[in-house]
């Protein structure tokens, strides 16, 4: 019996032994790592928690100065306990933009107009390769939404019928990225996940205000464009390859693994 018992409990260490996961540190898994299918993307894992995903423009490697378009997500990763890896972007692109609004009124109007102002709008007509988006509002009169007119259109000004002109409660904006044009062709932007950003709620302050200028410093083209992560996670499958979202990465040479 006794014979028995220990070579069920040796039994069970050598497979244990097998099945237990490598531990690894912080030091073995930074470096650069490329898709295996598409060498173009780059998943850069800086010893410092920084990283950056980008897709390298014209497939050139590390050395290239990269720019808005060619980055796909940025922020920090940390390594976890269980030999994955969480990467988040930084806390500012996962709270709602910050506004700061201008009040103005016209007695004689039954529509509320909001103008947007913003780096993004800015860029637009002086962009290579400029991104469109499209703005929705959402302006509370007397517990209830206001119709917005032309809810599709991508200009920065909108409208929206208020034909018993009541008072304006509250304001607040959701920008929907669209992709990029170049001579009349799409290109898709790489913000897989990121449907829509939203602005905080502004609650107006004078009951006859229904005009606004609404100013939103956070919303650049970097932001429309760049993945949005929280905790996401990648698979550490040895100290020279990775998993993330169905991809294999494999370290570049220039950078092995620190042992």
């Amino acid at each position: 019996m006794k014979t028995n018992f220990l070579s069920f409990i040796l039994l069970f260490a050598i497979a244990n032994c097998r099945t237990a996961r490598p531990t690894y540190k912080s030091e073995m898994i930074a470096g650069k790592y490329y898709q295996e299918e598409d060498n173009y993307f780059e998943l850069i894992l800086n010893s410092n928690s920084a990283f950056l995903y980008c897709k390298l423009p014209d497939g050139h490697r590390t050395g290239s100065k990269l720019s808005t378009e060619d980055t796909i997500a940025y922020g920090h990763w940390a390594l976890e306990s269980n030999g994955w890896l969480a990467v988040s972007s930084p806390p500012s692109q996962l709270k709602p933009l910050k506004i700061s609004v201008e009040e103005n009124s016209n007695q004689n109007a039954d529509t509320v107009y909001i103008k947007i102002n913003s780096p993004f709008q800015d860029l637009l007509g002086h962009s290579f390769e400029p991104t469109i988006a499209t703005y929705s509002a959402s302006v509370l009169v007397m517990n209830a939404f206001l119709e917005q007119i032309d809810p599709s259109s991508t200009s920065n000004v909108i409208k929206l019928y208020n034909p018993k002109k009541l008072p304006v409660q509250t304001i607040s904006l959701v920008i929907y990225p669209g992709p990029h044009y170049f001579d009349n062709l799409i290109f898709g932007n790489y913000n897989e996940g990121f449907k829509a950003g939203m602005t905080e709620i502004y609650g107006v302050k004078a009951n006859a205000s229904n005009q606004f200028v609404i100013n939103i410093t956070d919303l650049t083209e970097g932001y429309l464009i760049h993945r949005k992560l929280n905790r996401d996670f990648i698979k550490v499958i040895d100290e020279n390859h990775l998993e993330w979202d169905g991809h294999i990465f494999k370290r570049d040479s220039s950078s092995m693994a620190k042992k």
